[in-house]
């Protein structure tokens, strides 16, 4: 378990990667047929006037032990349907993970200040995946005991960098999201940025994974 990836739409592609592959409900797989962990959720953008049915076919399939997060979901303003049903939705869901005591994986798109009113209700950790928000937005989140993943953004975005720069380790992960870019390359450019060794960085997000993922997964030490 050299490369924890956060979050991922593809299957591990590097040696020693541990991923949570995002799932889908209408898929026709079983989770526990799965050689790798998968989080599962109504993205923003495919939230139905149903919501709620979808969120029940997201309950009968919690129980798997492959199913060891909530996500991804949120809130986005600049795609999908009206804001109040997003929030409505992710309300759900973060009534389910509280219930199923499974961390939440987040998308919020221009959404962080309507997001911080959530916080409270949430008793299990999360992350903002895809973070791309400032050191203020950063400071928010991280104040409110949140997580934040990086991604292929810091590669060409400088404000992100120093988001990145400042965001402490033990409240770090990096990720690959839909992007066909290997997780390692990720890392060299993340520790890069930050001062580390590869190695140094790997140690922290592993710890950051056992701490967040391993009650609901089978992550090994």
């Amino acid at each position: 378990m050299q490369y924890i990836n956060l979050h991922t739409h593809r299957k591990p592609q590097v040696e020693g990667e541990w991923c949570i592959r995002n799932g889908y409900t209408g898929a026709g797989y079983s989770p526990d047929d799965l050689p790798y962990s998968i989080s599962l959720g109504i993205h923003p953008w495919f939230i139905q006037e149903n919501g709620i049915n979808q969120l029940n076919a997201i309950q009968k399939r919690l129980h798997h032990k492959n199913v060891i997060a909530i996500g991804e979901c949120g809130l986005d303003r600049l795609r999908g349907p009206a804001l109040r049903l997003q929030e409505s939705i992710l309300e759900a869901h973060i009534e389910l993970a509280n219930a199923a005591q499974k961390p939440m994986i987040l998308h919020l798109v221009r959404c962080y200040s309507d997001f911080l009113k959530f916080t409270k209700q949430i008793n299990v950790p999360w992350v903002i995946h895809g973070f791309k928000g400032s050191i203020i937005e950063a400071r928010k989140m991280l104040d409110r005991g949140g997580c934040l993943s990086f991604g292929h953004r810091i590669f060409s975005n400088f404000e992100l960098r120093e988001t990145l720069l400042f965001s402490p380790a033990d409240r770090l992960y990096l990720e690959t999201d839909t992007k066909a870019l290997r997780i390692d390359a990720i890392y060299q450019h993340a520790a890069l940025i930050k001062g580390f060794d590869v190695s140094e960085l790997q140690e922290s997000l592993r710890h950051n994974a056992r701490r967040d993922f391993l009650n609901n997964s089978q992550l090994k030490a």
